[in-house]
């Protein structure tokens, strides 16, 4: 039995492209009620709100964590302090 594919007109792609937006927008706007501090995080430019979305929501509650080194431990992070290498 051959299967219907359906093409993708442009109409189609500008429609899933406004969907797309929208989740994105309400995404946001749930990440700035539920997350403390989403307004800094979301200041900093190189980093897309969705992957920080993703981390928070991955982090849950980050007061959990005593200090910044905990927090990036349980990400599998390590920072190094200058001269050291990360071998």
């Amino acid at each position: 039995m051959v299967e219907k594919q359906e093409i993708l007109t442009q109409e189609g792609y500008n429609k899933i492209e406004e969907e797309v937006e929208i989740m994105k927008t309400k995404l946001e706007e749930l990440a700035a009620e539920t997350f403390q501090g989403w307004n800094t995080l979301a200041s900093i430019k190189s980093v897309p709100k969705t992957q920080l979305i993703s981390v928070l929501a991955e982090f849950g509650d980050v007061r959990r964590f005593k200090t910044v080194r905990h927090l990036l431990s349980y990400a599998g992070l390590k920072i190094y302090k200058e001269g050291e290498s990360g071998d």
